[in-house]
């Protein structure tokens, strides 16, 4: 047994399929967003081919390398994981089949990506994941453009509408929510000035061009404000190491080019924006309902389930060109309520936000368990939006906090804190390659966007974790200086060694 896992060759086989299984990964985790391709994936023995694979993966890394075993912060994240599984235990009544689920989520992500730099193939595997990712993502992106174009909108489960709403004048595409689409048609931005930079070939190069011209479209009809703000932050954090580590000139000169570099990353994205909108008409179409509340359908519905059951108006003309307010909508209308009520600059954010710490002050060490929130918000008496209208919190960190108590989030988002210190202080302690400017740049992105996102980052198997993980990982693993005369190296190497 221990000759055959110290084999080369075999070694190698694996290697090579764990690089293929992370292609397949990435491919598999973006179709999870479409909603019109749910019926397709959902599937136990698909998801559990995953999960089963990336167990064989992290098990054998173990006997043999032990890479996982030796990442930097590895007790942090081995302590979160332990009050994870006693959370599970404790607030078990509620559910126990989607927590072993959410656990196996984070342990794919901890052990299996977040080492994965430490691999002596992890560079070719991930350009082969970054060449995946864009072209599934420019897919994608192509098939969301004809919704805008051509107003197309369709269901999903729950009645949820999808496509392009012309009342909100956002395009949703393909995927179940506009931040989604702007947040990785930014990610594919990044991911293509990568491959850019290491192609050689003249047509691939035009294909990135033309993909990131399409995805900064994207990003302009998503409407999404968390996918512009994080395209200022991308301009800024990238030019900014390329003026502090890549410039040679006086320091002088640094600071005053880095000063205009930051008001161009603010005025550029702007400027493309309104460029975008004032280009391509936003609003084709404005739906008007002028039927009664018995007979009303939602705007927000499918054009033939619009005609089928609501009585409405079609006016032709750009949003700005209709006067909304003149026409008489009903208290069921929420999009309208809206507008009207001009609500905080999150979207309703906020109550969700006090709600979920309602949430967590009924449990505070150890929270509700990581994806029983909304099991212990219906049973419990309080009133909150994740028990009357399954609302989630809509925030990352707020969603951990909640779902593994103080406790939890004390090691987790310690972890996170000591990992962006780290990521600080090697990308402008050293001379950065590009490929570590584009991970710190998308994992940056990742970590803003989970303020205003669902968790993304520990306990869902989403692509934005995925890359997160991976990313933060060649950020933090790949440089070995001084690492091997850390503490934590040395005993766990010690431990290690008495086990042999």
């Amino acid at each position: 047994m221990t000759n055959l896992l110290k084999n080369q060759k075999l070694n190698n086989i694996i290697s090579t399929s764990k690089g293929v299984y992370l292609c397949i990964f990435t491919v598999y985790l973006i179709v999870r967003l479409v909603p019109a391709l749910h019926f397709y994936i959902d599937s136990l023995l698909i998801s559990g081919f995953f999960f089963g694979m990336a167990a064989l993966y992290i098990g054998y890394d173990i006997l043999t390398n032990r890479f996982c075993l030796k990442t930097r912060y590895f007790p942090a994240c081995l302590l979160f994981i332990v009050i994870s599984v006693i959370s599970c235990f404790i607030n078990r009544e509620y559910g126990v089949s989607s927590n072993i689920k959410g656990i196996a989520a984070i342990v794919i992500y901890l052990f299996l990506l977040y080492p994965s730099a430490s691999h002596k193939k992890s560079e070719s595997t991930f350009t082969a994941i970054s060449y995946t990712a864009f072209f599934t993502l420019f897919f994608f992106s192509l098939a969301s453009m004809p919704m805008y174009i051509y107003n197309i909108c369709y269901y999903s489960e729950g009645n949820k509408w999808h496509g392009f709403t012309p009342l909100f004048s956002r395009l949703w595409g393909v995927y179940e929510d506009p931040n989604y689409l702007a947040l990785y048609s930014l990610i594919a931005i990044l991911l293509s000035v990568l491959l850019f930079a290491t192609t050689k070939s003249i047509i691939l190069k035009i294909v990135l061009i033309l993909g990131d011209l399409l995805h900064l479209s994207i990003i302009s009809l998503s409407g999404s404000r968390m996918g512009i703000v994080c395209l200022i932050f991308a301009l800024f954090w990238i030019s900014a190491i390329l003026v502090i580590k890549k410039l040679k000139c006086k320091i002088i000169y640094r600071v005053l080019i880095l000063l205009l570099t930051t008001l161009l990353s603010i005025c550029l994205p702007m400027t493309a924006v309104t460029g975008i909108n004032h280009g391509l008409p936003v609003v084709k179409k404005a739906i008007i309902h002028l039927g009664d509340a018995d007979t009303y359908i939602n705007v927000h519905k499918a054009y033939d389930a619009l005609y089928k059951f609501g009585k409405i108006e079609i006016i032709s003309g750009l949003v700005d060109e209709v006067e909304i307010e003149n026409y008489p909508f009903d208290d069921k209308n929420n999009p309208v309520d809206r507008i009207e009520k001009n609500e905080d600059i999150t979207n309703g954010r906020f109550e969700r936000w006090i709600d979920g710490l309602r949430l967590l002050a009924e449990k505070p060490f150890f929270g509700l368990s990581p994806r029983n929130i909304f099991s212990f918000a219906k049973q419990s008496d309080i009133h909150t939006l994740m028990g009357e209208k399954n609302y989630s919190i809509h925030n990352t960190y707020l969603e951990i906090l909640t779902g593994v108590g103080i406790l939890g989030g004390i090691f987790i988002l310690g972890f996170l804190i000591l990992a962006a210190i780290r990521v600080f202080k090697s990308v402008l302690g050293v001379n950065p390659s590009l490929k570590i400017i584009i991970a710190t740049t998308v994992v940056a992105i990742i970590a803003i966007a989970g303020i205003l996102l669902p968790d993304i980052l520990f306990f869902q198997l989403t692509f934005a974790g995925m890359l997160f993980w991976l990313c933060l990982g060649n950020c933090l693993n790949t440089d070995t200086q001084n690492y091997k005369q850390a503490f934590t190296y040395k005993t766990i190497k010690k431990l290690l060694r008495k086990g042999e």
